[in-house]
């Protein structure tokens, strides 16, 4: 009976706030839209994906440059005067390697 008393209560909390930082936020998925995936195995320009050839040369390539893209971002790359100074490489003597640079 306790057990049961417990999880009704947790069942009860307060539903997250609609605005977050002044960003509507949507904790609802019945609120969501509909969207579909799309194949990964036809190519951007619609012709199908046959062999693995073509998967590992033009497919593949697609769907990582759309997860660039949408989800992680390109980081940019070293600036041109930035170097990099070891001053400390030390081995231990497990096979743990460690160095500093500044």
């Amino acid at each position: 009976m306790m057990l049961f008393c417990c999880a009704a209560h947790a069942q009860t909390e307060k539903a997250p706030a609609a605005i977050v930082a002044g960003i509507p936020a949507n904790y609802d998925e019945a609120l969501v839209g509909t969207y579909t995936l799309p194949d990964p195995l036809v190519l951007a320009n619609g012709k199908p994906v046959r062999d693995a050839k073509t998967w590992t040369e033009k497919r593949r390539p697609e769907i990582v440059r759309l997860f660039e893209d949408n989800e992680y971002g390109r980081s940019p790359g070293r600036p041109a005067g930035m170097i990099f100074d070891m001053f400390d490489r030390e081995r231990p003597r497990s096979t743990a390697r460690r160095s500093a640079s500044r």
